[in-house]
């Protein structure tokens, strides 16, 4: 089943079990037309991408990030800390959704006090999250 939508779409995920990012993978190209993928498989290498192509990402489109929590280096809390203190013109060009295998209420509740983060979703990814995801990054897309 596609989403419709006349974009190319571009998703950061940035996760460490190379299981759950074949299953995005998978998922999302069998979903989504055009995606591409820019993966990360801890907080400080995403952290560090921005750092260094802050300029290219401010002057893109916008991205769907997809965050894990639990990673190694730097954890998604982490990586939160630092993504707060980017200008508002790069935090701007990013959907930021938590996708983790937590279902701990203190982590939700958590995920809720940052206004960059859209939505608390748990692993693994399925079609009625990315539907919900895409919903709330681009109101166009539809089914």
């Amino acid at each position: 089943m596609l989403l419709n939508g006349d974009s190319h779409k571009k998703i950061v995920l940035v996760d460490d079990d190379p299981v759950n990012i074949q299953i995005c993978k998978m998922v999302l190209t069998r979903t989504i037309p055009n995606i591409e993928f820019r993966i990360f498989q801890n907080g400080l290498a995403a952290i560090e991408w921005m750092e260094d192509d802050s300029k290219e990402i401010e002057n893109g489109g916008e991205q769907i990030l997809l965050l894990d929590l639990n990673m190694p280096v730097l954890n998604g809390w982490g990586f939160m800390e630092r993504f707060t203190k980017f200008s508002n013109e790069l935090r701007s060009k990013f959907s930021l959704f938590i996708l983790s295998s937590s279902i701990d209420p203190l982590d939700i509740a958590r995920a809720k006090e940052y206004s960059s983060i859209k939505q608390f979703y748990t692993k693994p990814l399925n079609y009625a999250t990315i539907k919900n995801i895409f919903s709330l990054s681009d109101p166009a897309i539809q089914d």
